[in-house]
């Protein structure tokens, strides 16, 4: 997730992103307003008073960070993946639907993509685990 620790290892606390631009203390990360921190107690109080929904909101435990240009040579070598996904894919609700289980967002992205080689490693991932529904 995003926010967190140094580089190539893994922060602790929590890190919060979110569709806010009013939440004090934060910082807009992409073009189409997704916002990094700010005041955790701010948007628990938002949400409180009914100003914010839960959906504006996603939180991640511990976190990597990596030194200036790391990541992009990672991408670059293929030990990542990225993706362009629109924000209404992340922050979208992904609570149990009655007994079937919500989609996980990293299996949404990959399903998103228009790419071979991503619906291979989704392929394999899902049929490793007993052929769980996607």
């Amino acid at each position: 997730g995003p926010g967190g620790g140094g580089g190539g290892g893994g922060g602790g606390g929590m890190s919060m992103v979110h569709l806010r631009p009013d939440v004090p203390r934060s910082t807009r990360i992409t073009p189409d307003g997704v916002h990094l921190g700010g005041d955790m107690s701010a948007a628990n109080d938002m949400a409180a008073r009914g100003d914010a929904s839960g959906f504006d909101f996603k939180f991640f435990v511990q976190s990597t960070r990596w030194l200036p240009t790391v990541l992009e040579a990672e991408i670059a070598s293929g030990l990542w993946l990225a993706a362009d996904v629109d924000k209404r894919v992340i922050f979208k609700g992904r609570d149990r639907q009655g007994g079937k289980r919500a989609v996980p967002l990293w299996t949404e992205v990959m399903g998103l993509c228009d790419d071979d080689y991503y619906k291979a490693i989704l392929e394999e991932l899902y049929r490793e685990e007993g052929g769980r529904e996607k």
